[in-house]
């Protein structure tokens, strides 16, 4: 209500000002202001409370010359609603993003007066306080993210602001039997803010020797108690990975940021931990002690369960800079760089440790090959060769950790494995590239290995589809002759069926790119006949089989890539369905209802049409609603009927709507809710394009004419309305 009531007190001063002072004119063009401003205040709904903003801010663009002129004390109260609601809105990005483009306007237009208002407003969040609550953390985190003079404001008093919270961190972290998730989240959020947003003032403290860094190194023994505590929500620890990584950013060079990570690895190590074999280079840190630059860090006694070393990863392949990972450490460790040598080992072992956490660990390990691929010119410096060299110990160990992870179920997981086979087999084959070597041995034993899975593993089509564009099509068809036949076999297996479409599409767009290489206009004819060859025979066992979940799936994922890759197979199709048997019929249809929804409409040919109407008038039911669900279905709700269709529909409603199959009548009903809808939508879209001008309404001229047509449709819907069963145009309104 704070903000409401200074509005209303705004109101009534610039209605008094306007009224006493002689300024009509210039309060006139704040009162709609001031009225979107309490519209925003007092409203509910975000989308309309949005709108109000930006027509507060237009408004405020074209005020008066005059307002810009008056004296500070004139402007203060508008400033002081504006800064108001601001502050009432943390909670909420978009609304106080757009708060922030009018205090911008005002800031320029009123000198200093809105500055200072954000430093009272401001040090009144620290004023006499030790420890900020949550909603004062929260408005501090949004001035310093979105608020260009509130962050200007902490800029000037960082270490009172550090001060604060490192004091929050104490309370907060103190009892673990009274832990609140929100406060130590938001404390953790603001940290990362300022590492991020502030690396001038936050560099001192942690690389020189400092009076102040003591605060600081409080506040980095949090964080990594933060880390190493079970106990807190795992959302807080990824972020507090994140924030630490951001600190490691703010080194002055990329040995310094480097060893200090290589310092908390060491510490976050367990006892006769394998992951770092290095002698010590940080100095003489006692055991169970690092140094992080000029800070010295414990760890707290807490309940550790491991995931520690996997925040630090992901925080670091998430935000640490490029030079710092790939950088070459000096002294006894040169050669060694943190990306291969030291967190990838870490991430091996965090895959054997950390079962209960399988998602976040292929998250990490995609994240390193996409770093890993973004520092290859830099690694290539250090090492001085090739990385991923053939039947080396890390390509071994990549690939059969790929491998391994490939059949796993875990919920996400398989995007994570699928991307991390095309960035493996990208780096490998850029190093040959790089360094000119011919033979390319990978490939193959890829394929030999997919060759001797069976097709029901999933993790045969994740490195089929990754050495597709190095290997070609023509080459993996050669040697892998029965794909088609599994790829059948796995549109029949409901957990296969992404896999094999995704494939299938993959080996479509590469046979295009290899058919028309180097020809500048491709006959679309010629490249559908080499694509029957191929695939024509598969397509057509899928289409005309009696599972209908094949039919589906095969419908679904393979007729509709081979349309929109290959136009022109549309008449090749349509000729192979040409029978009349059941089979063919259905098959047919399916193929003209794909067409329908690519395309956007009915192909009108009379040949076309007289074959839909005989599966109109099919025996077989399955036939007929089929081709009821292709007349009256379309790819926009508000595309018309053509006439061809709504005369289709009369015919067959007519001898259709006493069957006595019930379930005949349920999916007889749902084709015809489609048209009707149709019916409606495009009878809409049509009375809402109509802007006719007064003198043609009033001659009756061809602006009428939308009008009657959009009516004459509303009138068809009553041919539907003849049956209790199928819904009345009342019903979809």
């Amino acid at each position: 209500m704070g903000a409401e009531q200074d509005i209303q007190e705004c109101l009534m001063f610039y209605k008094a000002l306007g009224q006493a002072g002689g300024l009509a004119e210039v309060t006139q063009s704040l009162l709609p202001i001031l009225e979107k401003l309490m519209h925003f205040a007092g409203g509910s709904v975000k989308r309309c409370k949005d709108k109000d903003l930006d027509e507060a801010l237009q408004l405020l663009l074209g005020v008066s010359k005059g307002f810009w002129e008056l004296e500070h004390e004139t402007m203060l109260p508008l400033v002081r609603c504006v800064l108001a609601c601001q502050m009432e809105t943390t909670s909420s990005s978009g609304s106080f993003h757009r708060l922030e483009k009018i205090v911008v306007v005002l800031s320029e237009g009123s000198g200093s007066l809105a500055s200072q208002m954000v430093n009272e407003l401001m040090s009144s969040l620290i004023e006499d306080k030790k420890v900020l609550p949550p909603p004062d953390l929260q408005t501090v985190s949004m001035f310093i993210e979105e608020s260009t003079l509130g962050q200007r404001y902490w800029r000037n008093n960082f270490m009172s602001l550090l001060r604060c919270i490192d004091a929050t961190f104490n309370l907060v972290l103190r009892d673990q039997w009274d832990w609140n998730e929100e406060w130590q989240y938001i404390t953790v959020k603001i940290c990362l803010q300022l590492f991020k947003l502030m690396p001038k003032e936050i560099s001192p403290l942690v690389w020189s020797k400092r009076d102040e860094s003591q605060i600081l190194q409080s506040i980095l023994g949090s964080l990594l108690q933060v880390i190493m505590e079970k106990a807190v929500c795992k959302d807080t620890r990824l972020l507090a990975g994140t924030a630490l990584s951001m600190l490691v950013n703010t080194a002055p060079d990329s040995q310094s940021g480097a060893t200090a990570v290589l310092g908390l690895y060491r510490l976050l190590s367990p006892p006769g931990g394998t992951v770092i074999q290095m002698e010590d280079t940080s100095g003489d840190s006692p055991k169970g002690e690092c140094q992080f630059g000029m800070l010295r860090v414990s760890l707290r006694a807490g309940s550790s369960d491991r995931l520690e070393r996997l925040v630090l990863t992901r925080g670091l392949l998430a935000c640490c800079k490029k030079d710092i990972l790939s950088c070459q450490l000096g002294g006894p460790l040169k050669q060694v760089c943190l990306l291969l040598d030291v967190l990838f080992p870490a991430i091996l072992v965090l895959m054997e440790e950390q079962k209960d956490s399988q998602y976040h660990c292929f998250q990490v390990f995609s994240l390193w090959l996409q770093r890993f691929r973004g520092s290859l010119d830099e690694i290539w410096k250090i090492k001085g060769n090739r990385v991923l060299v053939d039947n080396s110990s890390l390509l071994r160990r990549l690939t059969q950790f790929l491998w391994n992870s490939a059949e796993t179920l875990v919920e996400g997981v398989s995007d994570f494995v699928h991307c991390s086979f095309q960035r493996l087999l990208e780096i490998y084959s850029l190093e040959c590239d790089h360094f000119e070597e011919s033979e390319r041995p990978l490939y193959g034993q890829f394929l030999q290995r997919v060759l001797l899975m069976p097709w029901q593993s999933r993790a045969r089509y994740f490195p089929l589809s990754a050495i597709l564009p190095y290997l070609g099509p023509a080459e993996v068809l050669g040697a892998y002759k029965e794909l088609p036949q599994h790829l059948l076999n796995c549109l029949s297996t409901n957990h296969l069926s992404p896999v094999a479409s995704d494939l299938y599409k993959d080996l479509l767009q590469l046979q295009r790119k290899a058919w028309t290489e180097g020809q500048e206009d491709a006959c679309e004819e010629e490249l559908a006949k080499k694509w029957a060859t191929a695939w024509l025979p598969t397509l057509s066992r899928a289409l005309t089989s009696p599972v209908p979940f094949l039919q589906s799936n095969g419908s679904n994922y393979l007729l509709v890539w081979t349309l929109k890759i290959f136009p022109a197979t549309y008449p090749l199709l349509a000729q192979s369905f040409s029978g009349r048997d059941s089979a063919e019929l259905r098959a047919w249809v399916t193929l003209l209802s794909v067409q329908k929804t690519i395309m956007g409409v009915l192909p009108a040919d009379g040949e076309t049409l007289e074959r839909l109407s005989s599966c109109l008038f099919s025996k077989e039911e399955n036939i007929r609603l089929a081709a009821l669900s292709l007349l009256c279905s379309s790819p926009r709700t508000n595309q018309a009927l053509s006439q061809t269709e709504i005369r289709l529909l009369k015919e067959f409603l007519a001898l259709n709507l006493n069957c006595d199959s019930s379930s005949f009548r349920q999916l007889l009903q749902a084709s015809v809710k489609k048209a009707l809808v149709r019916l409606r939508d495009s009878s809409l879209a049509s009375l809402r394009q109509q802007a006719p001008k007064k003198e043609e309404s009033l001659a009756g001229g061809d602006s009428q004419r939308p009008l009657a047509q959009a009516v004459g449709k509303s009138t068809s819907l009553h041919i539907f309305g003849v049956a209790k069963a199928i819904p009345t145009p009342a019903s979809l309104t």
